[in-house]
């Protein structure tokens, strides 16, 4: 290395750049390959991210089957019960709609005591 003038450094040829929409039919076909190879953590997250899907596309489904199942074996009983469950919903929307009200002029009256006070 020492012989070497400063200025003279080896420079191996580099292989031309295809240009947009060439392909790289000069180069050779492992660098081809390897080109458009993937590394091995985005080839890992793929493979988590087809494994979480798959789980996920499973779990819904058994969970539509198990919903519908339960409605058809429910909906006889459902529907010999209505007269219990009409009256029921009425009652409980009523008083759900008295509390939501009465929160509301708690609200309006603690909000005006407020105002007064200052």
């Amino acid at each position: 290395m020492a012989d070497r003038p400063p200025g003279s450094r080896t420079v191996l040829p580099r292989p031309p750049r295809p240009r947009r929409g060439q392909a790289y039919t000069d180069l050779p076909l492992r660098r081809r390959v390897q080109h458009h190879a993937y590394d091995s953590a985005r080839l890992v997250g793929f493979l988590a991210l087809a494994v979480t899907l798959t789980t996920l596309l499973v779990l819904a489904g058994v969970t539509l089957v198990i919903v519908f199942v339960a409605l058809v074996i429910l909906s006889p009983l459902l529907l010999l019960t209505s007269p219990l469950w009409a009256p029921m919903a009425v009652a409980v929307l009523v008083s759900g709609a008295a509390s939501i009200f009465g929160w509301c002029l708690f609200v309006a009256a603690l909000a005006a005591a407020t105002w007064a006070y200052r």
